[in-house]
């Protein structure tokens, strides 16, 4: 912290004239943890800062510790709340309801009101997908681009990510005539494209999470990005590289196992995804929504918030085209 964070923050206080309200009580020594020397240091801290006037230093005096009973603010009258697993996932599920009552999309409303929606759908998922941009630079240890064919005359680029885990010998070998026939198309350039998880090298494989007897998605992903924004940092190396190559309108080509991260994609860069096919025999099923567990390879925090995959659907609008294989 002395080194690496701290003369940021005295830097980001100076464009104030404030460097004399931030401060650096060091005990790097002592285990995790808000022992006595560093209750000390705040007390005086604060004792400045609201201008107390306490003489300092200000120590800790001997006090009555109260129990249970003296300290509860719940009786008959005002019964403890409900908690534990169930209770937090019927919160949430209450609280998820409300938002998508308020960001809901039906037919009946104003062109102005959908609009207001929708951009506020769209910078939600694009707040979550900006995160892809620190997941930049691994395309050579994490991902496999393939040119399949050339484009004669104007450059456009189909670019078509490879079917999962999921798929059977049939629908691989089906995809893989698909690409073959794209390729015969003279007025695009056809590629290929593999993006694995840069942390775990594959594309399915559970996230790792925090040791933690609780599982809260806040603990692993509050400082690490999910497994699906690190796959799209991937692809998105790759579509530059295409670009690089004179692939100017880029159209993306996904199964159902992909069809996630090529949403995520034209989302998050509209100006190099010019639009999305999606092969599906089903276009209602969501992968979102049978997500049961923080470590799925497809779980986005907050992802449900911005209305899920129906929230990305809406905003790629036209630019979404669904074929069956």
């Amino acid at each position: 912290m002395p080194k690496d964070g701290f003369p940021e923050l005295v830097k980001l206080y100076e464009l104030v004239g404030k460097t004399q309200d931030v401060q650096l009580i060091q005990g790097a020594h002592f285990p995790h943890n808000y022992n006595h020397v560093t209750r000390v240091a705040m007390y005086g801290w604060m004792n400045r800062l609201f201008k107390l006037g306490i003489s300092e230093p200000i120590l800790e005096e001997d006090f009555e510790l109260l129990r249970a009973a003296e300290l509860t603010v719940w009786d008959d009258q005002h019964p403890r709340p409900a908690s534990g697993l169930e209770a937090e996932q019927a919160f949430l599920a209450q609280w998820a309801a409300q938002i998508d009552q308020s960001l809901a999309l039906p037919t009946d409303d104003s062109a102005e009101a959908r609009q207001q929606k929708l951009k506020l759908i769209g910078e939600g998922w694009q707040s979550i997908t900006a995160w892809a941009d620190s997941m930049r630079g691994h395309l050579v240890t994490s991902g496999t681009l393939k040119r399949e064919s050339e484009s004669e005359g104007k450059k456009r680029a189909d670019v078509y990510l490879a079917v999962g885990k999921n798929a059977d010998a049939a629908e691989a070998e089906s995809w893989q005539k698909r690409i073959a026939a794209a390729a015969g198309d003279a007025s695009r350039s056809t590629w290929s494209l593999v993006a694995m998880d840069p942390v775990t090298g594959n594309e399915y494989a559970e996230a790792p999470v925090v040791r933690n007897p609780r599982p809260a998605a806040a603990f692993t992903y509050g400082y690490n990005a999910p497994p699906v924004v690190r796959r799209l940092g991937v692809l998105m190396d790759g579509l530059e590289q295409v670009r690089s190559s004179g692939g100017e309108g880029i159209r993306l080509v996904a199964s159902d196992d992909q069809i996630l991260l090529a949403l995520l994609a034209a989302v998050h860069s509209p100006q190099v995804v010019e639009s999305v096919v999606w092969v599906t025999k089903n276009p209602e099923i969501d992968p979102l929504r049978k997500i049961t567990s923080i470590r799925d390879p497809q779980f986005i925090p907050n992802g449900l918030r911005y209305q899920g995959f129906a929230g990305l659907k809406s905003i790629l609008g036209e630019r979404l085209s669904v074929v069956k294989p």
